[in-house]
């Protein structure tokens, strides 16, 4: 099983509601792992999407769900550049970093 489809199983196994894991996001996190604090700006470049996009999968992913304020997964955290303050950055949380590399794990046995 590849990394890829492991982190969509994993996620789906986390699901709060029934709708399945989303691809997006695993291709979000996937992302965030491999980068080191990637920018909105290196997400929508990498993932072919918006920046609107990008901040509802960081809300959905990290603290709160964007419309039925359900708690969210807490596995990814916004910051503020420290060299531009206009910019976001995404980094995994520790719930995250743990997540991911369970998935890892999960791909070399």
């Amino acid at each position: 099983m590849g990394f890829f489809e492991a982190l969509c199983r994993y996620l789906r196994s986390i699901e709060k509601e029934k709708n399945g894991a989303r691809i997006f996001d695993a291709e979000l996190l996937q992302y965030v792992y491999f980068n080191v604090d990637p920018t909105y700006g290196d997400l929508m470049d990498e993932l072919n999407t918006t920046n609107a996009s990008i901040s509802r999968a960081t809300k959905r992913l990290g603290g709160v769900s964007r419309n039925d304020d359900k708690p969210g997964y807490g596995m990814v955290e916004v910051t503020k550049d420290p060299a531009e303050g206009r910019r976001n950055q995404v980094r995994l949380s520790s719930m995250g970093l743990s997540a991911m590399r369970y998935v890892e794990q999960c791909t070399k046995t």
